[in-house]
């Protein structure tokens, strides 16, 4: 691609004689962390579904992984060849039923899920009849708590320690959180926080059920939150007034006329 190549002639610059400075002067560590800024900020751009935040931030994410890619080539590490190479690889040897003429027929992406968890158990080595336990361990410990539920009920589900419907979850999250609801009202600070962790892990599982992600989902609740607040504040401002010039009562009442206002611009 012409234009992905210009990316990278314009990375090589940077990294050249008489280049950027502080370009040169970084390596791959000093610039993993940028990496996982740019993946939250693509995240959140999905989760507002603005394709002009999309192509900017998705943006920055290739021309990270690029700069890297070219630092680890500057320091004699490993090539973007290889790293390349290594995905196109990886995705051919996953998908078998699209690569191989021999491979297996997989008609649903149910099937695609399990065959991949299948080969990828088989690239890292790992034993057959691995235990739900061990398995839940490789799981990196950095990830994101709700993505990382969702990861931990998805292996789960590999074993067949799962619901069979939906319907069986939303009565766990019920049960979940009426023990909350008992742990609240007693008082029982040492069992508060840990039934709000199963009616968190009841909810992510929700989600996964639903195919919906509860990182998105919440992202978008915030926004929706923030927004909502901008009105009022826009509305008491045009009154003379503040926020905190009102009770309660009066708050809940300009928050829902606030809700209404937004459900009509959506409609």
């Amino acid at each position: 691609m012409q234009s992905y190549d210009r990316l990278l002639d314009t990375l090589r610059t940077l990294l050249s004689p008489g280049g950027c400075a502080w370009d040169a002067e970084q390596d791959v560590r000093s610039m993993a962390r940028y990496l996982i800024e740019e993946a939250y900020e693509f995240y959140d751009a999905v989760a507002e579904d603005s394709s002009t935040g999309i192509i900017e931030e998705l943006g920055d994410v290739l021309y990270l992984v690029s700069f890297i890619g070219l630092l680890a080539e500057r320091d004699g590490t490993f090539t973007l060849d290889r790293v390349c190479d290594g995905a196109a690889e990886k995705m051919r040897r996953r998908h078998p039923h699209v690569f191989d003429p021999e491979g297996p027929r997989l008609d649903d992406a149910d099937a695609v899920i399990r065959h991949w968890e299948k080969v990828k158990r088989g690239e890292a080595e790992e034993p057959v009849g691995l235990p739900l336990s061990r398995a839940l361990e490789k799981i990196p410990v950095d990830t994101p708590p709700l993505l990382r539920a969702v990861r931990a009920q998805e292996k789960a589900a590999h074993y067949h320690f799962d619901w069979p419907e939906a319907g069986g979850v939303l009565d766990k999250l019920e049960e979940e959180t009426a023990e909350l609801r008992r742990a609240v009202e007693e008082g029982r600070r040492d069992r508060i926080a840990d039934e709000l962790g199963d009616v968190l892990f009841s909810l992510a599982n929700l989600a996964r059920f639903l195919k919906i992600d509860p990182g998105q989902a919440l992202i978008g609740t915030i926004k929706k939150f923030q927004d909502r607040l901008r009105w009022m504040e826009t509305r008491c401002a045009a009154e003379g007034g503040s926020l905190t010039d009102l009770n309660l009562p009066e708050l809940e009442a300009l928050w829902q006329k606030a809700k209404l206002q937004r459900e009509n611009d959506a409609s």
